[in-house]
Formats: C-alpha cells, structure tokens, sequence
C-alpha cells in the first residue's frame, strides 16, 4: 500500500494562463497556506494577536535549531562536585591523623560534620531527607565515594605542598573554597 503524500502539491501556473488565472491560483495558493499556518497556530495554542506568527516561527525554530531551545536542568544542583569531595578526603586524612591513636573513620566524620563547611553542605541534604539523617554517616559516605575521586590525589598534593611550603593559609583558602559554594 502507498503511503499517503502529505503537503501541498506544487504550484504549477501553464504557460498560456491568462494573468487572471495565474492570479487565481496564486490566491487559492495563498488562502490554503494561511489556513494551514492558522491550523498550525491553533494546534501549538497561539492566541490571536500581533506576535501570533512570531510565536509560530519561534517554536518552530526551537525544534530545528539547537542555539534557540532552552536549557534543561539536569535534575539537582550538585553539592558535591570533584572539588569538595578531593578537600573533604584531606581533611577527613587529617582529623583522622589528628590524635594518637587515630580517629576512626566514624569519629572523624562525626567531627568534621559539626564544622564550617561541611555542615553547610549538608544542610540542603538534610531538608528533603534523602540521605541518612546523622550528618556524621553522611559525610563519611561522602569520604567513602570521594577517596575514589580523581581529584583526591591532587588534594592531597595540594595539601602536601602547602605544609613543605610552610604556607598552611594556602591549604586553608582551598577549604574556604569550599565554603563559598554554599
């Protein structure tokens, strides 16, 4: 079975038409693509109105034409970004080194969760109750996804060369870092 033709079919004007004939056909060409773009108009919910076919060229550019489609959301905001994970498995290392014995894993991140910025990472969290409501536990899944991180090591060369530098503010600033974020 054929598959149905779908448009207009073209206009065709012979070469002996008399000027009213051409004119005629032009009309009838014209009247049944106005009322196919107000077919079209009505369809998309245009209203009537100045901007109506403006509004009509719009959306139909936007479904051709990358740079004029809106930007998505990818979904939530990302709290947790490279950056703030590889500073948070620094300064987990470090409040777990902090006493002799160390910490555990748990104790640190219970610490570090009462603390400037980590607590103001969690703060958005912990509204919606999406994850575990011990900011503690939280933040020690966090270390846990964060030492697989590719930026982890570079935070702790970052860290490194801050103490052999003996410029500890510059390792502190990075931390800052992750408070302007929040």
């Amino acid at each position: 079975m054929a598959k149905k033709k779908v448009g207009l079919p073209p206009l065709t004007i012979g070469l002996l038409a008399s000027d009213e004939q051409r004119d005629r056909l032009i009309r009838e060409r014209f009247d049944e693509e106005f009322r196919r773009m107000n077919a079209l108009a009505e369809k998309m919910e245009i209203p009537d109105g100045l901007g109506r076919w403006y509004a009509v060229a719009l959306n139909l550019a936007r479904l051709h034409v990358p740079e004029l489609r809106p930007l998505k959301d990818d979904g939530r905001a990302t709290v947790w970004g490279d950056f703030e994970l590889g500073v948070l498995v620094v300064e987990m290392e470090r409040e777990i080194a902090s006493t002799t014995p160390n910490k555990s894993i748990a104790d640190a991140a219970r610490s570090l969760a009462r603390r400037s910025p980590w607590k103001d990472l969690l703060a958005p969290w912990q509204e919606g109750q999406t994850h575990s409501p011990d900011p503690g536990e939280a933040i020690r899944k966090q270390y846990s996804n964060g030492r697989k991180n590719r930026f982890a090591q570079v935070a702790r060369d970052s860290f490194q060369y801050s103490v052999a530098m003996g410029t500890p503010e510059s390792w502190q600033e990075m931390v800052n870092m992750v408070s302007e974020k929040t």
